[in-house]
């Protein structure tokens, strides 16, 4: 394994200049590695920017190393970052520090809000770089989003270490119908592409409601693969119930699950 690894690392560092289109195939079959193998089964760096809600938010997992350019795409976000055990170029690409990916919102949630049931949501989500004009757009079909009226955006720093200051962003939005399906978005109001797509919600019930629901409950996320399963299983319940009773134990704002 040490002896590959190394021989790894000579390779990474002449595909960085390699002009022969001979010798890039020889790389490739040498190390098994395509435009797009070697991605499944990278070893993440502590502190990289992973994705969790949105498809534009790039993560280490998207970072592909292109054998047509000998570069990592996309360009502006990854950059070849070897680490000891990466086998192919592609597991060795990784997000750049000073990639635009760290100001796209993520980790979003959702909790109910308002004085009375039904008549406000908290929505909240982190950036790795301080948004100086974070908004929330909202409205009642996805095609006619607008800026929330009223919202009250809080921002909040957690945690910071020597890689990276993690911002969350908590803004509540009131006036809302109770029991009604809302659109929404967050992000820069300033800059688009730092804007997430539209997803939706639906606000509680009045109280008094006497109507039947469901409810899934469930709690501790799990780690790793554990996770993974965990949310692919409660995602796919999403048009059978009505909302989701989580138990606690949801996150660890640590280096070794961000």
């Amino acid at each position: 394994m040490k002896t590959r690894a190394l021989f790894v690392t000579i390779v990474l560092c002449f595909v960085a200049s390699a002009e022969s289109t001979n010798f890039v195939d020889s790389v490739k079959k040498l190390v098994g590695g395509d435009d797009s193998s070697g991605a499944a089964g990278k070893s993440t760096q502590t502190g990289s920017r992973s994705a969790t809600t949105q498809e534009s938010v790039v993560d280490d997992n998207v970072c592909v190393y292109k054998w047509s350019s000998l570069s990592c795409e996309p360009t502006a976000s990854c950059s070849l970052q070897y680490e000891f055990g990466d086998m192919t170029p592609s597991q060795a690409c990784r997000v750049s520090g000073s990639s635009d990916s760290a100001r796209m919102p993520q980790q979003l949630h959702l909790a109910f809000a308002g004085e009375e049931a039904g008549t406000g949501m908290a929505i909240s989500w982190t950036t790795f770089v301080l948004e100086k004009d974070p908004t929330v757009w909202i409205g009642t079909s996805e095609a006619n989003v607008a800026k929330a009226k009223g919202a009250k955006i809080e921002t909040k720093s957690y945690y910071k270490d020597e890689d990276y200051e993690l911002y969350s962003y908590h803004a509540v939005v009131n006036g809302l119908k109770a029991n009604t399906k809302y659109f929404y978005k967050v992000g820069s109001a300033s800059t688009t592409k730092f804007q997430t797509s539209v997803s939706s919600f639906t606000t509680a019930r009045a109280a008094g409601d006497e109507s039947p629901f469901t409810v899934a409950v469930y709690g501790d996320m799990g780690a790793d693969d554990n996770s993974v399963a965990t949310n692919k299983y409660v995602n796919s319940l999403v048009d059978e119930v009505d909302f989701v009773y989580h138990l606690g134990d949801i996150s660890y704002a640590d280096n070794a699950f961000l």
